[in-house]
């Protein structure tokens, strides 16, 4: 284990990723903040790490500020400012004075060669990883590497293949699209096992997961408890939700989640079980549909109670509106007389005028905060719609094929049972052949002509003559 010691105020981002678990709440207690929390966004050469040696830190840090004595539950690292420094390293080269937002390298960036950049070739290998686990947890990618890499090289190139998973209304970071997908896959994951009163039960496979992730980021310094501690950690920190209540058992829900797929009348059956491992992908994916439909009415009730807000901020923006009309109305209409005003008045009305302004720019501003919430909940209900109008035309899609297999291994099991029904017909058939044969062959046992049943009924006759004659 490499031990690193590091001057408290200046931490290089390759000596953080070094540090033990104990070494980082160290760090992290070194850099607590008065109210609460930890302040980490001063962490030098984080622009130097790869995308998932990023992830792994960030992971990292997470984990150790559980254990840190200036923890609470409503506080924790500033991962807002660290997640904003990172978000901020593909841009850094930008001298624009415009906001910077996660965007692909334009194909100027790309090498005379026709080559991608190292950056870009980087973000696409961490795509191309969240793609592979896709595929090996049956979560179905939204679009191939192929299609991501044509939609990035090309700007005018259609977003539909992606629209799903965008993060935000418009464009989204495009980048990240596959990552975003796979995250959202093992909210899912989390989700069955809290519905299943099993919490723990998909934590072998994002064990497995993120020790690919980290090998492949070369983040070898951490112990094996202590990776396992760091990721059990993280799985525990994913939401904890659930459909029904715990109170209820798994056969309620199964029942549940069979009723909210009854509207779309699925032929195939729903087999859910207890181990969501055993399940069939068929199964497993209509359950996720029922997860993300969950998810959009969640949002629709959030977006209710915003739009509750919302209304109210408008009417009072209107009243101010009308306020600024009426009260500005004697001013506009006097006559010419009101130019001949007094210096002092004039500046009476400008400074009054002034204040008018200050006053409406305020109400503007308190409308744009006040409705915020609003505008992110209609934003993210958009999105979600797409989301589940997407999944739903998975499972469509996958229909006809699992009725297909089902019916090949129908076939394939009656032609089985005709097999056997054929073996057993022969087998009783040879049987009354060979009794028949038997009997037969009895036949052709006689004496005398006459059969043995014959022959012992005439020595039976002949016995009783010789006795009358005697008498």
């Amino acid at each position: 284990m490499l031990i690193v010691n590091m001057p408290a105020s200046l931490p290089a981002a390759n000596d953080l990723l070094a540090f033990t678990e104990s070494q980082l709440v160290h760090h992290l207690e070194s850099h607590s903040r008065v109210h609460g929390g930890f302040d980490i966004s001063s962490a030098v050469g984080l622009e130097n790490l790869s995308k998932s040696q990023r992830d792994a830190l960030g992971d990292r840090l997470r984990a150790a500020a559980f254990r840190a004595k200036n923890t609470t539950a409503s506080q924790s690292i500033d991962s807002q400012a660290l997640l904003a420094r990172l978000a901020s390293i593909a841009g850094t080269k930008d001298s624009s004075s415009e906001p910077k937002h996660l965007r692909w390298p334009s194909e100027t960036s790309e090498t005379s060669g026709g080559t991608l950049s190292p950056q870009l070739d980087e973000e696409i290998l961490d795509q191309v990883a969240c793609y592979e686990q896709l595929v090996e947890e049956n979560g179905k990618p939204v679009c191939s590497v192929e299609v991501l890499r044509h939609i990035i090289n090309e700007p005018a190139a259609s977003h539909e293949p992606v629209l799903p998973w965008l993060s935000d209304r418009l464009d989204g970071d495009i980048r990240t699209v596959l990552s975003r997908q796979l995250a959202r896959w093992w909210e899912f994951r989390k989700w069955q096992s809290d519905n299943r009163g099993t919490e723990d039960q998909g934590f072998s496979d994002f064990l497995a997961a993120k020790r690919s992730r980290y090998e492949q980021a070369g983040v070898a310094t951490m112990t094996e408890s202590i990776f396992k501690e760091t990721v059990w950690r993280l799985w525990h920190d994913k939401p904890q939700f659930r459909l029904l209540s715990k109170s209820q058992d798994f056969n309620t829900y199964k029942e549940t989640v069979k009723k909210r797929l009854a509207p779309h009348n699925f032929r195939q059956p729903l087999k859910l079980l207890k181990n969501s491992r055993n399940q069939n992908e068929w199964t497993t994916w209509l359950e996720y549909v029922a997860f993300e439909q969950w998810w959009q009415e969640r949002l629709a009730d959030a977006t209710e109670l915003e739009e509750q807000q919302y209304r109210q901020a408008w009417m009072k923006l209107l009243n101010e509106v009308r306020w600024f009309a009426e009260s500005g109305s004697e001013f506009h209409g006097a006559n010419s007389a009101a130019f001949s005003l007094s210096s002092h008045t004039l500046a009476e009305r400008t400074a009054a005028a002034q204040a008018d302004l200050a006053t409406a720019r305020q109400t503007i501003s308190d409308f744009i905060r006040d409705t915020e919430g609003y505008r992110l909940a209609e934003d993210a209900m958009y999105r979600q719609k797409i989301r589940v109008k997407w999944v739903l035309k998975q499972a469509q899609m996958m229909e006809p094929e699992v009725s297909q297999r089902r019916g090949t291994a129908s076939t394939r099991a009656n032609v089985v049972k005709s097999k056997k029904r054929t073996r057993n017909d022969d087998d009783i058939i040879s049987s009354e052949r060979k009794s028949k044969k038997a009997r037969q062959e009895v036949g052709r046992s006689t004496v005398g002509g006459q059969p043995r049943r014959s022959l012992r009924l005439q020595n039976v006759r002949s016995s009783t003559r010789q006795t009358e004659v005697k008498q």
